[in-house]
């Protein structure tokens, strides 16, 4: 049998495997290993993938590492069309490796890491022009609340999940304690039209249920309910409004 090419890998989802195999494309799944083996050829059948199993059963598996992604399996019907960029390994701690080092270059190209006075870790994703803020202004943000693989939980002002709220703000006077701690920390010396992603940790976040910002909508409060708490999330904020208590 001439192989062009051939894989073996895990898939759970029935329907990847389906979009993967196609007219002269055949999958088999080990009893043995539960694993997917997928194999095309210019000449061969089902009668030829089953006497060859075995040679192939003894290979390791791979994992394809998509470019930007970091560690993952790529889709199986994108990868084999052509359009993914894809490198195979071999060897595992290979493919973790090099999923470390894409996420420490895409972090790098997104700026340092600065840590402000109170020990708050956030990066400048835009510097604003405008007014500083201060402990008494009145500030209106927009925001996008993540998980740290950048999951997305919810968010005010940019119209996600259907939501009709573009250009509507979070309000609150800064340094009065009305948001968690590390919002609070994480805002330190920024100044109107600044975007910031700040590290918000449990023991600095939403500690008391009345911190805002709180859930917009029913599937926010649902994704949230068990992580706001208890997990370190990420918040994205974009200082729209910056108004001294003063004036």
């Amino acid at each position: 049998m001439d192989l062009k090419w051939s894989f073996v890998g895990t898939c759970r989802n029935p329907l990847l495997c389906s979009a993967a195999s196609d007219s002269r494309g055949l999958r088999r799944r080990s009893s043995a290993s539960g694993a997917i083996l997928v194999s095309r050829s210019s000449i061969g059948n089902a009668q030829d993938v089953e006497a060859n199993s075995s040679r192939f059963a003894s290979r390791r598996q791979v994992i394809f590492l998509v470019a930007g992604a970091g560690l993952s399996m790529a889709p199986l019907h994108s990868a084999l069309a052509g359009t993914e960029k894809v490198t195979l390994y071999s060897n595992i701690d290979d493919a973790r490796k090099a999923g470390e080092k894409l996420r420490e270059e895409k972090e790098a190209a997104e700026g340092p890491v600065i840590v402000s006075s109170t020990g708050i870790k956030y990066r400048e994703l835009e510097r604003g022009t405008g007014r500083p803020v201060a402990t008494g202004d009145a500030v209106s943000i927009y925001y996008t609340i993540s998980r740290l693989n950048g999951y997305y939980l919810d968010s005010m002002g940019y119209g996600k999940e259907g939501k009709n709220d573009v250009g509507e703000a979070l309000k609150f006077e800064y340094g009065k304690g009305l948001v968690p701690e590390a919002i609070e920390g994480g805002m330190e010396g920024m100044r109107e039209g600044a975007k910031r992603r700040i590290l918000v940790t449990p023991e600095r976040g939403w500690v008391r249920p009345d911190l805002l910002p709180r859930p917009t909508s029913f599937f926010a409060e649902r994704r949230l309910s068990e992580r706001i708490a208890s997990q370190a999330l990420l918040i994205e904020i974009e200082l729209v409004k910056v108004k001294p208590s003063n004036l």
